[in-house]
């Protein structure tokens, strides 16, 4: 397991768009909150630009990726917004400087992609976290959280828990991200580096038939047969049909991972939410639900 140094004054953070286009003028809130801790913030070219719905075509958005992620100086990479759009450039992505120098590569969504690659392939930490798209929705401890992970300061997310959640402690590693995209890309996925692993997940505007669907497909890929616990975040504007589905989200999942007896934390506040505080994937975790209280926290983040 590789290791990210904590982001300091006077260096660098680039903000780029490697799925759905993204306007300069709308990063004003996301150039504001770092002024305060004197963060230099650099943009890509693909910032700005635009073929259809992508930041750039393919070739344009690999080559701005590539020169962040190449480029020394650059202590981290923001993504400016999800969409669509990383996985038809990952495999054009060449690691090897990344690997040799890693940075935080920070946001959710579509960059679950770039997550499941760098977490369980390379085994280097990531942030899951808001972007600047997402800054107007969201409360001000996600943006402030954001900060104080980028800055070594991993103060634990804690919030309350369901009535009828039992006590736990539960230590492992986090993966994970968006729900579509981890179903759609199981077909490329190691399973066996699953073992072990704490899975993450979250959703937004999908229908309720879909999500079924998609933890049918994690059931019979093996992924509940290898993970020690399951995180739900949110699950947001899910939607259903005139003609009722018949199951809920919790319907769902309780079908498809209770032959497991595995642990469940619900309701965990990340994803396309208002709260959308921040995970940090590929590092060992310990998440505990005590007297009614959910706490997520890294007791070696002094490592991180």
């Amino acid at each position: 397991m590789k290791y990210i140094s904590r982001l300091n004054p006077k260096e660098k953070l680039s903000i780029i768009s490697i799925s759905r286009a993204y306007s300069a003028e709308d990063l004003k809130d996301a150039l504001a909150l770092f002024e305060p801790i004197d963060i230099t913030i650099e943009l890509g070219k693909s910032i700005g630009n635009k073929f259809f719905q992508f930041a750039g075509d393919d070739t344009l958005r690999t080559e701005d990726f590539q020169n962040q992620l190449d480029n020394s100086e650059i202590r981290a990479i923001w993504f400016a917004c999800g969409g669509y759009g990383a996985i038809r450039i990952l495999d054009k992505i060449n690691w090897d400087k990344f690997i040799m120098n890693p940075k935080w590569l920070i946001g959710y969504s579509d960059i679950t992609v770039i997550h499941l690659f760098v977490n369980l392939h390379l085994q280097i930490p990531t942030l899951h976290a808001t972007m600047p798209k997402s800054m107007p929705i969201n409360d001000q401890l996600a943006t402030r959280l954001l900060l104080d992970y980028l800055q070594g300061d991993y103060k634990p997310i804690q919030y309350k828990a369901r009535p009828n959640q039992s006590d736990f402690t539960l230590d492992g590693i986090i993966v994970g991200g968006n729900l579509s995209i981890v179903y759609s890309m199981l077909g490329t996925l190691n399973i066996e580096s699953f073992e072990g692993k704490i899975l993450f997940l979250e959703e937004i505007d999908e229908y309720l038939y879909h999500i079924d669907r998609m933890f049918i497909a994690l059931q019979r890929a093996g992924i509940f047969q290898k993970i020690k616990g399951i995180i739900l975040g949110g699950f947001t504007d899910i939607k259903d049909h005139e003609n009722p589905f018949g199951f809920s989200i919790d319907d769902i999942v309780e079908a498809h991972t209770s032959a497991y007896n595995l642990p469940i934390i619900y309701d965990f506040p990340a994803g396309h939410d208002s709260k959308n505080y921040p995970i940090v994937f590929g590092v060992k975790a310990q998440i505990q639900c005590q007297n009614g209280q959910i706490s997520l926290s890294y007791p070696n983040n002094q490592s991180l």
